[in-house]
């Protein structure tokens, strides 16, 4: 289950706790004491105001391009003849499964951290295919489909967006299943010894995350930086590169492959350029928001229907919530919670570097605030996801641009600031730091990473964003 499905479903199953439609009983048992609600933080001057100025916040809201329906919040429309979604609908149903991964046994002594291409078959002999080749021949249907989709501008999945939190998305595992598939291409390719060919096959699967930017949800924008990174990882191998795992396990690549071409180097590292994170994030927070919004309303909407139905249980200090927002003073605390929500989403704060974010926390929602202190949380890390996804696109420019660099001098660069000067290519900064990547060479090779999320240059270790070619 989708950490979005997740957050959804315990926020409605603490509503169903907090609002439990009991029968009347006839000797129902003394009401627990009432909250204290200047103990609480609740700005008491503000009460006889507060639907007034939450109605204030919410045309605000919408000012900034939110919507105040879940109707609203739906993508536009596209025809038919124009929309990519029905195309990837026709791939996934010709999809074939993938191979079952082999056991992961270490390679011999002299190959270890290769995990370059098999020897080649003896003079007169065929090579017999292997697993992931035949897997890739099997899917030429569903890869074709993917080409003719990744051409197409437009896409719009068919979504009921009226049902908010209750969505589901059955095309992200799909995309996902398309991702690896594409990059198997690749490594076929590399094998192959077609490295431009695997260039143009990543900029092909882009299209995959680029099909979810108009999907206004964060989980969507967390499945499209998944998807990049699996595309990613396929030139990745292009390059004969190695990553490090989370576990600090080497991911092999391909031992030496032959280099891609300049030019097809520069074209990929334009379409990374382009790619846009920011606006596709913004949008997601936004629409979070309506989901959050329509909530709210949920709530006060079970109000109405429960109101006087309770059976009070003294033992139960959350139905004091319920109670308190039955009563009209109750629903003016409701819209302050309310407004602290609007406000915490809205303020700017998330569209901020995460380091910047990072070294400023920010305050803490006051006790009152008994429903959006349960959900701002779940958005507050958004943005180091965000900013991982940055420094993938950025550090794979760079790995394009050292490529560059050796092709044109036969050798690896000692700096990227040699990088600069020699293939005038404008390098991206790491978005953790805000500086250069972190580059060195070692040995014959080099190493280069994002401090990442942690925001600590770790030396190249499991705790950085790491490509390492030996």
């Amino acid at each position: 289950m989708s950490q979005r499905r997740m957050t959804h479903l315990l926020i409605l199953a603490s509503a169903l706790f907090l609002l439990p439609r009991l029968p009347v009983c006839a000797q129902a048992p003394a009401p627990p004491a009432p909250l204290d609600l200047k103990a609480l933080g609740v700005p008491m001057d503000q009460l006889p105001q507060a639907e007034a100025l939450l109605g204030e916040e919410l045309a605000k809201f919408q000012q900034a391009g939110g919507d105040l329906t879940l109707e609203e919040l739906a993508p536009p429309p596209v025809p038919d003849a124009e929309n990519a979604a029905l195309v990837y609908l026709e791939a996934f149903d010709v999809l074939k499964p993938a191979p079952p991964e082999p056991p992961v046994a270490p390679p011999p002594p002299e190959q270890t951290g290769a995990g370059g291409p098999p020897p080649p078959a003896e003079t007169g002999t065929a090579r017999a295919p292997t697993d992931e080749e035949l897997y890739v021949a099997d899917n030429a249907a569903a890869l074709a489909l993917l080409d003719k989709a990744a051409a197409m501008p437009r896409c719009r999945w068919p979504q009921d967006w009226t049902l908010g939190p209750a969505m589901v998305f059955p095309h992200y595992a799909k995309l996902r299943t398309c991702a690896q598939l594409r990059a198997a291409q690749m490594r076929v390719a590399v094998r192959a010894g077609h490295p431009d060919e695997v260039l143009r096959l990543c900029a092909t699967s882009l299209a995959l995350p680029r099909s979810l930017k108009d999907e206004p949800t964060l989980i969507a924008c967390l499945v499209s930086y998944a998807l990049t990174a699996i595309s990613l990882d396929g030139l990745r191998n292009s390059l004969g590169l190695e990553r490090l795992t989370v576990t600090g396990l080497s991911s092999p690549a391909v031992m030496n492959p032959a280099l891609p071409t300049t030019p097809a180097c520069r074209d990929l590292y334009s379409q990374l350029a382009a790619v846009d994170v920011a606006v596709p994030f913004r949008r997601a927070m936004l629409g979070e928001l309506s989901m959050q919004l329509s909530f709210y309303q949920s709530v006060r909407d079970g109000l109405r229907e429960r109101r006087g139905e309770w059976a009070p249980d003294p033992g139960n200090a959350d139905e004091k919530w319920a109670q308190l927002w039955a009563t009209e003073q109750g629903r003016q605390v409701l819209a302050l919670d309310e407004i602290a929500l609007i406000r915490s989403m809205t303020d700017g704060r998330a569209q901020l570097p995460w380091r910047e974010q990072a070294r400023t926390p920010a305050p803490a929602l006051p006790a009152y605030c008994k429903l959006s202190s349960a959900t701002v949380p779940i958005f507050a890390r958004s943005p180091q996801k965000r900013d991982q996804a940055l420094a993938d696109l950025a550090r794979a420019q760079i790995g394009l641009a050292l490529v560059a660099y050796h092709n044109e001098t036969g050798q690896w660069p000692e700096s990227l600031a040699q990088v600069r000067l020699t293939v005038k290519w404008d390098l991206p900064l790491d978005p953790s730091s805000g500086n250069d990547f972190v580059y060195r060479r070692e040995g014959a090779g080099w190493v280069l990473y994002s401090i990442g999320p942690d925001l600590k240059d770790n030396g190249g270790t499991a705790q950085d964003l790491v490509w390492r070619r030996k």
